[in-house]
């Protein structure tokens, strides 16, 4: 597992980023030409739910901690997402 201690938050977010990129880009049903950013809609990647959360999951294995529940629900974009694993108050398992 990737060790986020001692890392900048530019380069833990950039880390986040990529991992979350690859793994939506390995779902058959998104468009592999469509660009991932920060702004990028979660709606207008025609996943559904199951596949957000699974996709949440695997960053939490991955990383070595729990997102916040709560902020999980709120989160719009790509980039949202990605703040969820680099929040101040993110807990280590």
């Amino acid at each position: 597992m990737p060790d986020l201690t001692g890392t900048t938050v530019e380069n833990t977010r950039l880390q986040v980023f990529r991992k979350l990129c690859c793994l939506i880009q390995a779902i058959p049903c998104i468009d592999g030409d469509v660009e991932l950013t920060d702004q990028t809609l979660i709606a207008d990647l025609a996943m559904d739910s199951l596949r957000l959360v699974e996709i949440i999951f695997e960053l939490e294995r991955h990383f070595d901690c729990e997102a916040d529940e709560g902020l999980m629900a709120e989160s719009r974009t790509l980039g949202d997402l990605v703040s969820l694993f680099t929040a101040e108050e993110l807990t280590n398992v």
